[in-house]
């Protein structure tokens, strides 16, 4: 059988488990790094968008690759976001 993973990112749904024990100055810090978070219009979108793909693993996140690419520049960022965010401009 074929499976799908995703790996979800930051919802900015206030009411989420996973986000409540977020304060301002956690979101800002993620937001600096170029990871946002995803509305939850925005998050089903994605789920959609997935089904429709041949991928077994989808990463759905709020990035800012222009940000990333810029924390590239200045630092090492974790593999995956390097590959993430191209090289840098």
């Amino acid at each position: 059988l074929p499976g799908l993973a995703l790996g979800w990112g930051m919802w900015a749904d206030d009411g989420s488990e996973m986000t409540a024990g977020l304060s301002d100055s956690d979101r800002l810090r993620m937001a600096r790094t170029g990871i946002g978070s995803l509305s939850t219009e925005d998050a089903l979108e994605l789920f959609d968008r997935a089904l429709d793909t041949e991928r077994t693993t989808v990463l759905p996140i709020r990035m800012d690759r222009g940000v990333l690419r810029d924390r590239a520049a200045e630092d090492e960022p974790p593999p995956l976001l390097r590959k993430l965010a191209g090289a840098p401009a």
